[in-house]
């Protein structure tokens, strides 16, 4: 089985999934350290996640569904901390 490495695509869904619904920072403050594994997102309590803050992560996709729900897919995504859940857009398709 041949793995294909995503990373860029990565990092900006799992920042969409954060963002989600997430109010505009104001811009006096501090700017939000970049989260660097999953278990760092599991670790945000909902009034610190809500902030938007940036996340990149070097991850393995274990699972992806693009037609899960007609809203959104779905993709799960691990790494040495963890698995986190990323709601992605229905299209377009990602090329997992």
């Amino acid at each position: 089985m041949r793995v294909r490495r995503l990373f860029v695509p990565l990092v900006a869904l799992v920042a969409a999934c954060l963002t989600a619904g997430a109010q505009p920072r104001s811009e006096s403050r501090e700017p939000l350290r970049t989260l660097t594994t999953t278990r760092e997102v599991h670790n945000l309590p909902p009034e610190q996640a809500v902030r938007a803050y940036p996340v990149r992560l070097r991850a393995v996709v274990t699972y992806y569904d693009p037609h899960i729900d007609s809203r959104h897919g779905a993709l799960f995504v691990h790494d040495a901390t963890g698995c986190v859940f990323v709601s992605v857009p229905v299209r377009p398709i990602l090329p997992l």
